[in-house]
């Protein structure tokens, strides 16, 4: 007849299996980040009373705290081996495409046929016809509204200056981990190229009159010589 080792026995002593409604409650906080005891018993339809003993058990794993917030109990969750697993992911999926973005960017700039990209790129052309001496980043954004990101502007901008087509001042240090700075503005456009800019305007012109004479018909916002 065998017999359980001390360690199985300890084991069964200490292991407390999460139930249902432990789950439950862990799947809303992963979500919510905080709750009251009211918030969690509306949505798990039970009663409130029925709350505590639930929040005690996780509390005892180290996967939230409790404490009273307007007179009224609240649980906020804090994590546990689960919940940094999870936020490890995010991080790592964050950096990767961070790191993609790195390992291209030179590329972006710098190959010959970058600025011409932009002609047909998403709505950059907007952007780039709204190009004027003075403006910032930020208020070239403002002017085109909020179709265009202002990482993308920015992107862009640095393009058309590796190219010649404007010239920009860095007109403040890098943000690093101020968030409040970076959506300060970054660029000024001190000159555009109008030259260059007609010979573009000339080239999207072309562009748009060979695609409507292939299709037979004219896209919105195209230039068409017909």
């Amino acid at each position: 007849m065998s017999t359980k080792s001390k360690t199985a026995n300890i084991a069964d002593k200490i292991y407390k299996p999460i139930n249902v409604t432990d789950e439950k409650i862990i799947k809303i906080l992963q979500i919510k980040k905080e709750a009251f005891y009211k918030e969690l018993a509306d949505e798990l339809a039970i009663d409130e009373s029925n709350i505590g003993k639930h929040i005690r058990r996780l509390q005892d794993e180290v996967l939230l705290i409790r404490y009273k917030k307007d007179n009224r109990m609240v649980v906020k969750w804090i994590g546990g081996v689960a919940a940094i697993e999870q936020e490890l992911m995010n991080a790592t999926n964050l950096h990767a495409n961070a790191s993609l973005l790195a390992e291209c960017y030179d590329d972006m700039i710098t190959q010959a046929f970058a600025v011409f990209s932009i002609l047909f790129e998403d709505n950059y052309w907007e952007l780039v016809m709204n190009f004027t001496e003075g403006l910032t980043e930020v208020e070239l954004g403002q002017r085109i509204g909020a179709a265009i990101p202002l990482d993308s502007i920015r992107r862009v901008l640095v393009i058309c200056d590796a190219h010649g087509l404007v010239k920009l001042n860095r007109i403040r240090e890098p943000a690093e981990s101020d968030l409040i700075k970076l959506f300060e503005p970054l660029y000024r456009i001190e000159q555009v190229n109008r030259e260059y800019l007609n010979y573009m305007i000339l080239i999207r012109g072309l562009a748009s009159a060979m695609q409507y004479r292939m299709e037979n018909k004219k896209r919105g916002g195209s230039l068409s010589f017909v």
